[in-house]
């Protein structure tokens, strides 16, 4: 048959349903909260199939991403490399939100399509440096690019083996009463259990690496009319819906109804900008990297000198290191300050690219169909008076 599962890092969704921790009852012990897990997997059946998932940390992508957020991906035909795959008829953007990723894909005997990849200037981050305000904006610049895709949807094919060669593994064990006592014979034998080792037919399975696509406000927004009540008409933000469909009809239906579903892309995402952006973002991280590094050993020295103020039991500093840490502090203050030019130098060429794009689409293309219109004009009148 055909499963279709989602996985994910960090399910936000999920987190929304979280329960805090309840109090501190006198005498009991502690009452965690509750909730649904905000991390899913599927580690026998990963293992099985020579899967690696991205556990805990989430995917950060220089081209997709969102601005201010890069976890949140925005996922167009450019991340789709199988161009003749029927799920993805007709389907132009998808939206994926603190997704996890597949780092390695290499299941044997079987039929592999990648069809939903991340850009090469992607990297895995933290959870929780994607969910902090202050840190998301610059994950980009601290990422570890390594000139790789990773994978967000892969559908695998072919006769499928058990990962469970031993059986149902939440089958009950034998209880101590059915087994035969001793000098007592049974007159016929217990049933064996069969579980099938290798699939019979041809088996599909689609494997997203994020849950929160299912979420209705990925997919949909609701306009209300009229201002009274619930609910209301549901306008796509994305294609996320259409490619569920197209999968369940896939799974559960004939492939031919795939094809014949045609849905126009709900935006044109500027992918241009988005590659010339992240190229800068990219470049002026490494150099804030190096900065806040020397940074850090400044502020390491500043607290060793006051650590040996108090070993020596000390009021104050003595003159040296007084000295020294006036340099020292002089020193991180000029560290901060080669940041924010750093990061207004970036935002400066940003927005330099932003206005050579405008200015191109503005003016030079339209001088351009211009020039070439009078071109034709002088021709054709040439030709004419020729005659």
């Amino acid at each position: 048959g055909t499963v279709i599962a989602c996985v994910d890092s960090f399910s936000i969704a999920a987190q929304q349903t979280a329960r805090p921790q309840q109090p501190q009852i006198p005498g009991m012990p502690p009452q965690p909260g509750g909730g649904v897990p905000t991390q899913s997997t599927l580690p026998k059946l990963f293992e099985h199939l020579n899967i690696e998932f991205s556990g805990n940390e989430v995917l950060a992508d220089g081209k997709f991403g969102m601005r201010g957020n890069p976890t949140l991906l925005n996922l167009d035909r450019g991340a789709m490399p199988v161009d003749d795959d029927i799920s993805l008829a007709s389907i132009q953007q998808v939206l994926f939100g603190y997704s996890g990723a597949f780092k390695k894909v290499n299941s044997e005997g079987l039929d592999i399509a990648r069809l939903i990849r991340s850009s090469r200037r992607s990297g895995l981050v933290s959870s929780s440096d994607a969910m902090n305000e202050r840190t998301a904006p610059r994950l980009l610049q601290k990422i570890r690019s390594e000139d790789r895709q990773y994978d967000l949807l892969v559908y695998l094919s072919g006769n499928f083996t058990t990962a469970f060669p031993d059986g149902d593994p939440a089958a009950s064990p034998v209880s101590d009463q059915a087994e035969e006592k001793e000098g007592e014979e049974t007159s016929e034998a217990a049933p064996q259990s069969v579980s099938l080792k290798e699939a019979s037919a041809k088996g599909h399975l689609y494997l997203f690496a994020d849950s929160d696509l299912l979420y209705d406000g990925a997919a949909y927004r609701m306009l209300n009319i009229g201002g009274q009540g619930r609910g209301g008409i549901p306008q796509a933000i994305s294609d996320n819906g259409p490619l569920i469909f197209n999968l369940l009809d896939q799974a559960t239906n004939s492939k031919h109804l795939v094809g014949a579903r045609a849905r126009t892309p709900s935006w044109k995402p500027f992918t241009v900008f988005q590659d010339l952006k992240a190229e800068a973002e990219e470049k002026t991280g490494k150099e804030i990297e190096k900065i806040e590094e020397s940074q850090k050993e400044f502020n390491d020295e500043i607290s060793k000198i006051m650590s040996r103020r108090n070993e020596r039991g000390e009021v104050r500093l003595t003159d040296a290191d007084q000295d020294r840490m006036a340099e020292l502090r002089e020193n991180a203050a000029n560290a901060n300050k080669q940041i924010r030019e750093l990061q207004k130098d970036n935002q400066s060429e940003i927005d330099a690219i932003k206005s050579g794009i405008f200015w191109k689409s503005i003016v030079i293309v339209p001088i351009i169909v211009l020039l070439f219109g009078i071109g034709v004009f002088i021709f054709r009148s040439i030709r004419t008076q020729a005659r």
